[in-house]
C-alpha cells in the first residue's frame, strides 16, 4: 500500500468534518485505486442506509474477484492471517453490523456465519454478537455449535451464554455463567447502575474483564435483559453474591 494514501486515511479518520473527511478518502483512493478500507469508510459515509448497504456489496464483489484472481479464495477459512485479505474480513464486518444495528437479525445471522467460514480464528469478535443474534431468535442448536467450536470463559459469551440458558429455562446453567462473570468482574455496585451506564458506552476503552467490558457487551443487545427475573437473577449472584 502506498504510504500517501495511508496517511490520508488516518488523517481521515480523524477527522470531524464530514466534508474533510471525504476529500481525504478521495484522495487515498486516488494514491491507491485497491485501498478497500478507504472505500468501505467512504460508503459508510452515505446517509440513505439502502445505497450504503448496496455500495458495501458491490464493493465485496470487486474484492472478491481480485481475490479470485490472486488465488487467495483458495485460503477460504484463513483470512486474516493474511495481510492481503483483512481488508476484506472488516468490510464484511461492517455488512454483519449495518444489520444489526438495523436489527435485520436473519441477514445478520447469515452475514455473522459466513464471516466465521472464511475467517475461523475469528479476529473481528464475530462469535460474540452471533451468539446474541442465536439468542434472540432461539436457535439453540446453533448456539451450541458455536460454544463448542469457541470453548472459552469471556464476559460477552458467558454473559449471552447465561441469556440463552435463560431462554431455555436451565436456571442452574444460567446461575453458574453470571457467576462465572462475578468471579471475573466483581466490582459492580447494582444491575439498575450497569443499566444506566448503557447509553455512554465507548469501545474505545475496552478492557478485558472490566465492568467496561459488560457495559458494552449488555448494551449490544439490550433487548435481551429486559425480563425481571432475569435481572433479579443478575443482582442476586452478580451483586449480592447469593
Amino acid at each position: 500500500m502506498k504510504e500517501e494514501a495511508w496517511e490520508c486515511y488516518e488523517e481521515a479518520l480523524q477527522c470531524d468534518s464530514l466534508r474533510e473527511r471525504k476529500r481525504l478518502l478521495n484522495e487515498a483512493i486516488q494514491f491507491d485505486p485497491d485501498f478497500l478500507d478507504a472505500k468501505s469508510e467512504l460508503a459508510s459515509l452515505c446517509t440513505n442506509a439502502d445505497t450504503r448497504m448496496k455500495k458495501f456489496r458491490e464493493l465485496q464483489t470487486e474484492e472478491e474477484a481480485i481475490l479470485e484472481r490472486e488465488h487467495l479464495m483458495e485460503r477460504k477459512g484463513s483470512f486474516y492471517g493474511i495481510w492481503e485479505t483483512r481488508p476484506y474480513i472488516r468490510l464484511r464486518y461492517r455488512i454483519f453490523s449495518e444489520f444489526i444495528e438495523r436489527r435485520q437479525l436473519r441477514l445478520a445471522m447469515k452475514e455473522g456465519e459466513e464471516i466465521l467460514s472464511y475467517n475461523e480464528n475469528d479476529n473481528t469478535g464475530s462469535r460474540y454478537a452471533l451468539l446474541a443474534i442465536y439468542c434472540l431468535l432461539e436457535e439453540f442448536d446453533k448456539a451450541d455449535d458455536l460454544l463448542r467450536r469457541y470453548p472459552e470463559e469471556s464476559v460477552p459469551m458467558l454473559l449471552y451464554e447465561a441469556v440463552l440458558n435463560y431462554r431455555r429455562n436451565d436456571r442452574r446453567k444460567m446461575r453458574r455463567n453470571l457467576r462465572k462473570i462475578r468471579e471475573r468482574v466483581p466490582e459492580v455496585g447494582s444491575i439498575a447502575e450497569v443499566i444506566e451506564e448503557l447509553s455512554v458506552m465507548d469501545d474505545c476503552y475496552l478492557m478485558v474483564n472490566s465492568l467496561q467490558e459488560v457495559y458494552y457487551y449488555l448494551s449490544g443487545f439490550p433487548e435481551l435483559f429486559t425480563p425481571k427475573d432475569l435481572l433479579k437473577e443478575m443482582d442476586d449472584i452478580w451483586v449480592k453474591g447469593k
